[in-house]
């Protein structure tokens, strides 16, 4: 009795381990394939130049020097004006978008020059 039951522990055994499937993302993969499989996923970009909701267009960003050292100014950019198609949000660095213009003089955001 006792060599049967070593018999199927190890048939079980053998089952389970060449049964387990890894989970990546929304695919089961065998464990060989997720070794060899390479990372695409990435993670969500934080700068953007389109916002995330179309009834927010306004950029909140904190400007810096030609050599990308802060300067501290927080100045939002309307649709229109004249760097708003080049100015990029970055979420990471604390910049952030707006639905409206007083929401952004209440959050402590100046208008941007040009």
């Amino acid at each position: 009795m006792e060599s049967s039951s070593c018999l199927v522990i190890s048939m079980l055994h053998r089952l389970l381990c060449g049964a387990i499937a890894l989970v990546i993302g929304s695919t089961a993969i065998a464990p060989a394939q997720a070794q060899q499989r390479p990372n695409t996923q990435s993670a969500p970009s934080s700068r953007s130049t389109t916002p995330p909701d179309p009834n927010c267009p306004i950029k909140g960003n904190i400007s810096q020097t030609t050599d990308g050292q802060s300067t501290g100014r927080r100045l939002y950019h309307l649709p229109g004006m004249r760097d708003y198609e080049r100015t990029v949000i970055d979420l990471s660095r604390g910049e952030r978008w707006f639905c409206s213009e007083a929401e952004a003089i209440a959050a402590g955001w100046a208008k941007a020059p040009r």
